[in-house]
């Protein structure tokens, strides 16, 4: 695949899942110690005022790490939590953080076919925004299993970067989860490090 770069394609560690799923006193001292507040939202018209506003459907504990600092993390609280990699159909999920990476809140933005979900960069930053988050990540899932990007996961991910652009924040990646493993949009360069927006501003 072109682009492909130090091996985006990351296969479960079987160690890691068998320490974390069976137990152990590693478990165990990380359930203790290492808690975050995995809170998912959604956004409702008020009543009366007809104007969006943030829903908490749920708030979990999750023990098993603390910040998403990569997209390994990102991936494996989805996986974990939320059973991301073995949906039926297509589904998205949007990750909002703060400045230290600490999770604010997690969106299901969409739910689709076993072939397609919708994406829309403006819905993702009208919920990143609510929520005051300073970078966000984007996944979905390819039922199929198959993580090859489509041409359209490569559009709105390049027109998701421009619109993180102009509203101050940081995309961090673009997960597509597959049987087992992931890409990383990141690793194979579809996330540009100076979007066309950014390469406008500098020449001015």
């Amino acid at each position: 695949m072109q682009g492909l770069k130090q091996q985006p394609h990351r296969w479960l560690n079987k160690q890691k899942q068998t320490e974390v799923k069976t137990g152990g006193w590693l478990y165990a001292v990380l359930r203790l110690f290492i808690k975050m507040r995995v809170n998912t939202y959604k956004t409702l018209l008020d009543k009366y005022e007809r104007v969006p506003k943030l829903v908490r459907e749920s708030a979990r504990n999750y023990s098993v790490i603390d910040k998403i600092k990569n997209a390994d993390d990102a991936w494996w609280l989805l996986c974990d939590m939320y059973g991301h990699d073995v949906e039926t159909e297509e589904v998205s999920y949007l990750l909002c953080l703060d400045t230290r990476n600490v999770l604010i809140g997690v969106f299901e933005l969409s739910r689709g076919t076993v072939g397609n979900t919708a994406m829309n960069p403006r819905e993702i930053i009208m919920k990143a925004l609510m929520t005051n988050a300073v970078k966000i990540i984007v996944a979905h899932n390819h039922p199929s299993g198959d993580v090859t990007p489509s041409n359209c996961d490569i559009d709105v991910t390049k027109r998701l970067k421009e619109a993180c652009d102009v509203m101050g924040l940081t995309l961090m990646d673009h997960l597509i989860i597959g049987d087992s493993c992931y890409l990383s949009m990141k690793e194979c360069d579809y996330i540009p490090k100076t979007s066309a927006v950014q390469k406008v501003a500098a020449e001015k």
